[in-house]
C-alpha cells in the first residue's frame, strides 16, 4: 500500500533513464540516401517511438527538421532514408517517447556522431568533335 502510494506521487521515481546515442550513416554524394541509428543505453524491450529528425546543411542549430522518421522503439534502431537534395553537413536528433519503464530522452544537435557529410556529385562533360 505505501508502494503504491509513493508511485502515485511521484510515477517518475519508478523509471530508469535510458541513455541515447545517434550515429549517421556513412559520408555520401547528393543524389544518395542518408539514415540514422539510434541507440538506447540500459534498456531492455522499450516500447513506444523512436522518432528521428533530420536537418539540412544550412541548419546548424538544429531548429527546423527537412525530414522526420518515427519508428517503433527497441535498443537498436535505423531511421528511414531521406534522399539528399544538397551538398553539406547533414545533422540528425532522435527522441525517444519514453514508456512505462523508461523515462524519454533526447539526443543533441550537431554529435559528431550524429553528422553525415553529403559531398557535390560529380559531374561529367563530354566534348564532341564535328567534322568540318
Amino acid at each position: 500500500m505505501v508502494l503504491q502510494f509513493v508511485l502515485a506521487a511521484h510515477p517518475a521515481a519508478a523509471l530508469a533513464s535510458p541513455g541515447l546515442t545517434v550515429t549517421a550513416s556513412s559520408a555520401t554524394t547528393v543524389g544518395l540516401q542518408i539514415w540514422a541509428n539510434a541507440n538506447l543505453l540500459g534498456t531492455t524491450n522499450p516500447t513506444w517511438t523512436i522518432t528521428f529528425n533530420a536537418f539540412a546543411p544550412d541548419d546548424t542549430t538544429c531548429s527546423s527538421p527537412i525530414f522526420t522518421s518515427a519508428v517503433p522503439a527497441a535498443t537498436s534502431v535505423n531511421s528511414a532514408h531521406l534522399t539528399t537534395i544538397s551538398a553539406g553537413t547533414y545533422r540528425w536528433v532522435a527522441a525517444y517517447s519514453g514508456d512505462a519503464t523508461y523515462v524519454a530522452a533526447t539526443s543533441t544537435c550537431a554529435q559528431t556522431s550524429s553528422t553525415v557529410v553529403v559531398a557535390k556529385a560529380a559531374t561529367d562533360i563530354a566534348l564532341l568533335s564535328l567534322p568540318p
